[in-house]
């Protein structure tokens, strides 16, 4: 995959940015499928504390100094335990609440990447072969995609970050 976007760069060829952002947005869903039958990797380490400490506030639990699990005391913000109380009702309704979680977490890394990607084209607006290599190296980076199947929160923080410099800079 790298390759290839090296030989566009260095032969400058390039394609129309959406075309490029679109083919990158889904190649890296199509990418993460094959980790949501990896039985080992259902929960990193932190995902069953969310969802433990989201369960305390969904359950009408507002004091955080009350609210803990497992890994420690909940030292996250409170709008980190508006945003779980979803997964948590969501464990409470369906036995596939992780299949759909990770499925979700998939989507918000590869709209990270498209935020990036949207940046990078605005950034490299006389040298789209540039941004289109961007493009490219975020599909190649099988290490991100291992660290996003343990549904750590750093995606939704990455994507509040990313849409932020997006929105301020185009």
């Amino acid at each position: 995959m790298i390759a290839t976007g090296g030989v566009f760069y260095w032969k400058k060829v390039s394609y129309e940015p959406w075309k490029i952002m679109l083919f990158s947005f889904l190649a890296n869903i199509a990418l993460h499928i094959p980790s949501l039958y990896i039985v080992q990797n259902r929960y990193g380490l932190d995902y069953p504390a969310y969802i433990n400490q989201a369960g305390s506030f969904a359950t009408g639990e507002t004091h955080l100094n009350r609210i803990s699990s497992l890994q420690g005391p909940c030292f996250y913000p409170a709008g980190h335990l508006w945003l779980y109380s979803m997964p948590y009702i969501l464990h409470l309704n369906t036995l596939e609440a992780e299949f759909i979680m990770k499925f979700l977490t998939f989507i918000v890394h590869s709209l990270n990447n498209l935020l990036i990607s949207l940046i990078s084209f605005e950034y490299f607006k006389d040298k789209p072969e540039k941004a289109q290599m961007i493009c490219v190296m975020l599909l190649a980076n099988e290490g991100e995609r291992i660290m996003n199947q343990l549904m750590f929160n750093d995606q939704i923080l990455g994507m509040s970050i990313f849409a932020a410099i997006y929105l301020v800079t185009c």
